[in-house]
């Protein structure tokens, strides 16, 4: 007979992923650069208070003052990594994460430690996979290596950590809607317009054009205010983000058309991913709306999917991808993305 001793086991974690999660870093130090690092958990706080001491003595120029900052909104504090030239306080150009060259990847906060990993507490299980955020995302989405074993086991043990996300309406329409294998943007836009028939999708163009020009109004307005490392975020001259975004810009303001056509076929692929990918690991959160966030999807698609056609030997999948994800982390800021709000939907 075997005694009960009172001792409960842990329920078995339900993993859920969406296709094999890939990812090769391709060294751009995008995600060093972002709106904010973080938010540091008590343990991330633990983990740098202990690897403190290693930085200073391996990189004794590097830290200034305090290397943390607070953000209160309402009665909850979250706390972040400060930013310097750009970048996380941490990051040294030609080095990379002097945290981790100094103390050992797994003393960096988690949100580093996974990018552009996403983990995902659901109602039904965590969620796990790639946010299409990152600048080497065109290039691994499809084939390129798959994430160790021991690593996404390492990371599963850190699901306790994980954000709770509740499910938006709609969430499920949309995940069939993007599983269909001939769709396209006009298909999505024809679904958000709620129209039935979608042969004949929404016309944007000129919705686009307009957009366009208030998204670069919008960096201008950010770029003139108050210096502020927060507020500037993937737009500090410094980041390879702002590099990609101004050669964009660029390109567009010299464009003598304001057709925005269908996103070419070597793009679509990658588009239906990254929509998949966003309603799956629940990152339309960072909308106002799943429809908004899909909006957003399609209307950085449109652009740089037009900006990777002019080139003179065809479709350049590189300059579309790295376009695409730079438009994406643009408008995760609520800022940027009052772009695209003020005016409304393109369609009534």
């Amino acid at each position: 007979m075997v005694e009960n001793s009172g001792v409960q086991e842990a329920a078995p974690i339900r993993l859920r992923v969406l296709g094999t999660p890939r990812h090769q870093c391709g060294g751009c130090s995008a995600c060093c650069s972002s709106y904010r690092v973080g938010p540091l958990t008590q343990e991330d706080l633990g983990h740098l208070e202990h690897a403190l001491p290693l930085v200073e003595d391996a990189f004794p120029d590097q830290l200034h003052g305090e290397y943390t900052y607070t953000v209160t909104n309402g009665s909850q504090e979250a706390r972040y990594l400060r930013k310097s030239d750009g970048f996380c306080v941490f990051f040294r150009k030609g080095c990379g994460c002097t945290l981790h060259a100094s103390a050992g990847g797994d003393k960096k906060p988690l949100a580093c430690q996974l990018f552009p990993l996403q983990l995902v507490d659901t109602d039904e299980g965590i969620r796990l996979g790639n946010r299409p955020t990152c600048l080497s995302d065109w290039k691994v989405w499809e084939d390129g290596p798959a994430l160790a074993g021991e690593f996404i086991e390492q990371i599963i043990g850190q699901s306790r950590r994980a954000p709770p996300r509740e499910m938006p309406a709609g969430e499920d329409l949309t995940l069939r809607l993007l599983q269909l294998p001939d769709l396209d943007t006009g298909t999505m836009l024809s679904f958000l317009a709620e129209r039935p028939d979608r042969s004949e999708p929404p016309e944007i163009d000129q919705w686009l054009e307009d957009r366009l020009g208030d998204l670069f109004a919008a960096a201008d307005s950010v770029l003139a205010g108050e210096f502020s490392e927060d507020s500037l975020g993937p737009l500090h001259p410094n980041t390879v983000t702002a590099t990609e975004f101004t050669t964009f810009r660029s390109w567009a303001v010299q464009r003598t058309e304001n057709r925005w056509p269908e996103v070419h076929n070597q793009g679509l692929g990658h588009l239906r991913d990254s929509l998949a990918r966003l309603v799956f690991l629940r990152q339309t959160a960072l909308y106002p709306s799943l429809p908004w966030a899909l909006l957003g999807y399609i209307s950085a698609a449109r652009w740089a999917s037009a900006y990777a056609s002019c080139a003179t030997s065809g479709f350049d999948a590189r300059g579309f991808g790295r376009c695409f994800s730079t438009l994406l982390v643009i408008l995760e800021s609520p800022r940027m993305q009052r772009s695209l709000l003020e005016a409304g939907p393109p369609f009534a």
